[in-house]
C-alpha cells in the first residue's frame, strides 16, 4: 500500500474550497499510484476556530454533507482518511472525527476523538 500525506493549508471556516482542494490532491496523489491519502486534522473546515464555527459546520458521518466526501473518494478511486467537526444527531453534542473511506466511497470506519488538550478543551 502507498499513502500520501496532504501537508496543504485549508481555508478556515469554507468546507467547499476545502473539497476542491481535497478533490484536486486526490486526483494528482492517484495518479502518483496513492492507495491511501490522509488530510490534516479538521481539513474539512479549518484549523483552529471557533466553537461557534465548529458548531455551524458541523455534518453527520451518514449525511449528505459527509456523502460528498465519500464521493471525492470514489471518483478519485483512493481512500481517504478525513477529520471533520461531527454533530451527534442524537445528543447534539460535537465532536472532532475521523473517517476512513474506502476506494470505492464507502465508509470502512469513523472514530471521534474523545481527548482534549491545551485550548480544545473549551471549543468541544
Amino acid at each position: 500500500m502507498k499513502a500520501a500525506l496532504a501537508q496543504i493549508y485549508s481555508t478556515k471556516g469554507d468546507p467547499q474550497a476545502n473539497l476542491d482542494k481535497m478533490a484536486s490532491v486526490l486526483k494528482e496523489a492517484a495518479a502518483g499510484g496513492a492507495d491511501l491519502v490522509c488530510f490534516s486534522e479538521l481539513f474539512y473546515c479549518g484549523y483552529d476556530i471557533s466553537r461557534e464555527e465548529l458548531e455551524r459546520l458541523a455534518i453527520c458521518c451518514d449525511g449528505p454533507k459527509h456523502a460528498k466526501l465519500r464521493a471525492l473518494a470514489a471518483d478519485a478511486g483512493v481512500h481517504l482518511l478525513i477529520s471533520y467537526p461531527e454533530k451527534d444527531p442524537e445528543t447534539g453534542d460535537i465532536y472532532i472525527a475521523a473517517s476512513l473511506i474506502d476506494d470505492n466511497g464507502d465508509l470502512l470506519l469513523n472514530h471521534r476523538k474523545t481527548y482534549r488538550w491545551g485550548d480544545e478543551k473549551s471549543k468541544v
